[in-house]
């Protein structure tokens, strides 16, 4: 029993150095890992960065293509907007110029027979004789039956 101590205590010893050794090698191995891990997040958030800056300039692109068509659809139904308002407009004058004929009916008697026009076709050629007697120059009354 007395020559197992140095035996055994040899065996412990490797043993020891075994396990030093592992501890040692898994060590460098966490160490190895982790510098790996490091590394690829690092790749990871610089490719990520990329991304996004591309994504952003992409998004940016976008926007001015999506407000310059905005503008371009703006500044369209506003000619259309004016063309309509500007057909609207005459629209109201023709309507006013009809509603003046209308309203402005004068009764003829050219040779004994009735006829009916409106001022503004009495007026519309300057330096006529019609257009000089109904100009409002002279003093022009219809007759009993309200004729000129």
């Amino acid at each position: 029993s007395g020559n197992d101590e140095p035996v055994l205590a040899q065996a412990v010893s490797s043993k020891r150095k075994q396990a030093d050794s592992a501890v040692e090698e898994a060590t460098r191995e966490c160490k190895r890992m982790r510098a790996e891990a490091t590394e690829e997040a690092t790749q990871t958030g610089a490719k990520a960065k990329e991304e996004a800056t591309q994504m952003g300039a992409k998004a940016r692109d976008e926007a001015k293509v999506i407000m310059r068509e905005a503008r371009e659809e703006r500044a369209a139904l506003e000619e259309e907007k004016a063309a309509m308002k500007k057909a609207l407009e005459e629209e109201k004058a023709a309507m006013e110029e009809a509603h003046t004929f209308q309203k402005s009916r004068v009764p003829l008697s050219v040779g004994g027979h009735r006829f009916e026009t409106s001022l503004q076709t009495l007026t519309a050629i300057p330096d006529t004789y019609l257009s000089s007697l109904f100009s409002g120059r002279f003093d022009l009354s219809p007759d009993a039956e309200g004729v000129y």
